[in-house]
């Protein structure tokens, strides 16, 4: 299920958000009920991995965990796939196997796509995802 909203809307933020909630099984943005922990990784290709584990050690502060060392269901790799390669598919199920995860997040998609010079061009993008 994709997360689809205007430029600087916080999706990242809410990936995030829905990374640690799967990860301890507790309310998605406090609002939506989590029935189980699961494990969960999250793939970013956003903002850098220094501002994301930061990101990620704010929204934990502010939920019933606060320490991420707490999450141990949660993965993070800030490696995006390239889809349409040959050795993704092998290279993402053993990811997937290897840290037996039950969702895979990946932010943002667009970025795993091939588009040339198509990147800025909405239908181009919509279309490939």
């Amino acid at each position: 299920m994709p997360i689809a909203a205007a430029k600087k809307s916080l999706k990242t933020n809410c990936a995030i958000d829905l990374t640690l909630s799967l990860a301890n099984g507790t309310p998605f943005l406090d609002k939506f009920f989590v029935p189980a922990a699961v494990r969960v990784a999250l793939m970013s290709g956003e903002s850098g991995d220094a501002v994301i584990q930061e990101t990620a050690r704010r929204i934990a502060r502010s939920k019933l965990w606060p320490n991420l060392s707490d999450y141990a269901n949660a993965t993070w790799s800030f490696d995006l796939p390239r889809l349409g390669q040959p050795q993704t598919k092998r290279d993402l199920t053993k990811f997937i196997t290897d840290h037996a995860l039950a969702v895979l997040i990946v932010d943002p998609a667009y970025l795993c796509l091939d588009l040339g010079d198509d990147a800025g061009n909405l239908f181009s993008v919509g279309k490939k995802l």
